[in-house]
């Protein structure tokens, strides 16, 4: 079984936001528990963020890899223990 952590570049402006963030709980609710994946985005993070909050995502990991001028390098983990590690993103 191939374990290649699915990338997703997110900064396309022909997506509507709100597809891209369908996309992200589509692999989200995909996610075997310790697996990840990782995106590529180019708006404000905070409201993704929240909706994953809000939809009840208690094994929610989001690492910040990386912020380059206009885009962020993000990991979203499901955690395989349930314990809830989920810093609010920054601009």
């Amino acid at each position: 079984m191939d374990q290649s952590p699915l990338h997703l570049d997110l900064r396309h402006e022909e997506i509507p936001c709100q597809m891209r963030h369908l996309l992200v709980m589509t692999a989200w609710d995909q996610l075997a528990p310790g697996h990840h994946f990782e995106i590529v985005i180019d708006h404000d993070l905070a409201p993704l963020h929240r909706q994953l909050v809000r939809a009840g995502k208690s094994k929610l990991e989001w690492t910040s890899l990386r912020a380059d001028p206009g885009h962020h390098h993000i990991r979203i983990r499901r955690r395989p223990d349930g314990l809830r590690i989920s810093r609010t993103p920054r601009e």
